[in-house]
């Protein structure tokens, strides 16, 4: 099974809808609603809420079977650094980080009993740095890390974490730019093209097919 954090998002949903085609797919969102298809359960909480957590771990625990973790949902708040509010940056690192600590950290045991588990973070071409993303870039690099860590920890359950950094895709949040900004993203792209959402679920794919790649960080962002 598949739990996906982040299912409403742009390429959240797209793993959402085509996921479910294959296994069963457990969609967590927050704000934003989605529709329950066949094979797939959608459960709304705040990531930011432990409390939250633990309930829909209580809930669902009975269901928990060969998890595949995916840490899609994130907040993105752009200014610049002094004028960001600390409760900006504290939702940021809340949903960004704290809220996969803590969502991994609940769901492992299963993983551990069943001696099966694949942890897949999403990161981004921002962890490098990026103006007006000071908050959100230190979010996203700590989780290279973050994911080497738990490879080390967990490796010897046949639990595998792997990082996937992202560059521009054309879905989601893109749509909302000027056709200037989205040229100039693509002129950044070797192959001056936005990436498509099909490959981040090849990459999801190969991952949770593979028994030794563990602990790997992978650019798919068309070579920037």
């Amino acid at each position: 099974m598949v739990i996906l954090t982040g299912a409403s998002g742009g390429i959240g949903e797209y793993i959402y809808r085509n996921k479910s085609k294959d296994e069963f797919v457990l969609g967590i969102t927050n704000k934003n609603s989605i529709e329950t298809l066949n094979n797939t359960k959608v459960e709304k909480i705040d990531l930011s809420n432990e409390n939250e957590i633990l309930g829909f771990i209580n809930k669902n625990k009975l269901i928990f079977e060969n998890i595949t973790l995916i840490h899609m949902a994130a907040v993105k708040i752009d200014k610049l650094m002094y004028n960001f509010t600390d409760e900006e940056i504290m939702r940021t690192f809340s949903v960004n980080c704290f809220a996969n600590f803590s969502l991994t950290k609940h769901l492992l045991p299963f993983m551990i009993k069943q001696k099966w588990g694949r942890i897949i973070n999403i990161s981004s071409l921002a962890a490098e740095g990026s103006v007006g993303s000071a908050a959100y870039s230190a979010s996203k690099a700590a989780l290279q890390g973050y994911t080497q860590t738990l490879a080390k920890e967990y490796g010897r359950f046949n639990i595998t974490t792997n990082l996937i950094k992202l560059g521009y895709f054309d879905v989601g949040l893109i749509n909302n730019l000027t056709e200037n900004n989205i040229k100039g993203l693509k002129s950044q792209v070797p192959s001056k093209k936005l990436g498509m959402p099909s490959e981040v679920l090849k990459l999801i794919n190969y991952i949770q097919s593979s028994e030794y790649l563990n602990g790997a960080s992978i650019k798919l962002d068309g070579g920037v």
